[in-house]
């Protein structure tokens, strides 16, 4: 299962697609927070309750996308693996492009600590139910 999940990856790492997708996973949850609560007006808070609002719905458009680039065809079935070590192989490799998207988020509480008081213990266990969301 080690070679089929290398060979996903690669495949991810060499499709522009995928980096497209982890742009628009990082764009929307920033731009869904820092515009969507107006973080920039007199009225703006530093909850981040917007910001984790905003995966499930990105999510919606980025993991068929994801899941898409992996793609499924008959020649894939006659390799020596078992058919369930395939489909966990292409849902290991697209929760790692998920996994590191969120990594990418990372900047947003950071620079929002800076503009004012933010519980880090929300923003550890948030972060964790996002992995798990994904």
């Amino acid at each position: 299962m080690k070679s089929l999940y290398k060979k996903y990856i690669v495949q991810m790492l060499y499709s522009p697609l995928s980096y497209i997708c982890c742009m628009v996973f990082v764009l929307f949850c920033a731009a869904n927070f820092f515009f969507g609560q107006k973080f920039f007006s007199v009225t703006g808070t530093t909850e981040l309750h917007a910001f984790f609002y905003g995966i499930p719905y990105v999510c919606i458009l980025v993991i068929p996308t994801l899941g898409s680039l992996c793609g499924t065809s008959k020649k894939e079935y006659s390799l020596p693996f078992h058919a369930l070590s395939i489909y966990a192989a292409k849902i290991l490799c697209i929760f790692t492009v998920l996994a590191v998207s969120l990594l990418l988020t990372l900047p947003v509480p950071i620079c929002v600590s800076k503009a004012g008081s933010l519980e880090w213990n929300a923003v550890y266990s948030a972060y964790s139910m996002a992995l798990l969301y994904l």
